[in-house]
C-alpha cells in the first residue's frame, strides 16, 4: 500500500536514509563509538521494520527525501495518529493507546527490540 507523504516533524525520523547518515558521520567524528553506533542503527531499522509491517497509523517514507511515497504493509488510518503531545490525557489520546495495544505483534516486536538492544549494549561493554 502506498501513500502520499504530507510532511511532519517526525517524518525524518521515521526514514532510514536520515538514520544511515547519522551514523556515518558519528562514525566519522566518533570512531570509537562505532560499535554503539551499529547497534544503535539495527535497533532503529528494526523499529522500522515493525512500522513498516504492524503500523496502523502512517506508513514509512523509506525513500524521503527522495520520495514522499509513504510504505505499509496494512490499511493505515492517519486520523488514529493526529496527536499532539498536549493532549496526552484526552479521550482520543486513550483511544489511541488501546488499538496501540491491540496490535499484539507490535508491541511483541518492540519488546524484543528493546530486549536485543540492551543485550547487544552488554555483549559489546560487558
Amino acid at each position: 500500500m502506498v501513500k502520499k507523504l504530507k510532511w511532519a516533524p517526525w517524518h525524518p525520523l521515521h526514514t532510514p536514509i536520515f538514520w544511515a547518515t547519522l551514523a556515518v558521520i558519528t562514525v566519522i567524528f566518533l570512531p570509537e563509538a562505532a560499535n554503539y553506533t551499529l547497534v544503535g542503527l539495527l535497533i532503529v531499522l528494526a523499529h522500522l521494520l515493525t512500522d513498516l509491517i504492524t503500523a496502523r497509523t502512517a506508513g514509512i517514507p523509506i525513500f524521503y527525501p527522495l520520495s514522499k511515497k509513504e510504505y505499509s504493509l496494512v490499511k493505515t488510518n492517519k486520523s488514529w495518529g493526529k496527536m499532539k503531545p498536549t493532549n496526552v490525557f484526552s479521550q482520543r489520546y486513550k483511544k489511541y493507546i488501546y488499538r496501540y495495544f491491540q496490535n499484539k505483534k507490535l508491541i511483541a516486536f518492540e519488546g524484543m527490540i528493546i530486549l536485543v538492544g540492551i543485550y547487544s549494549l552488554y555483549l559489546i561493554n560487558p
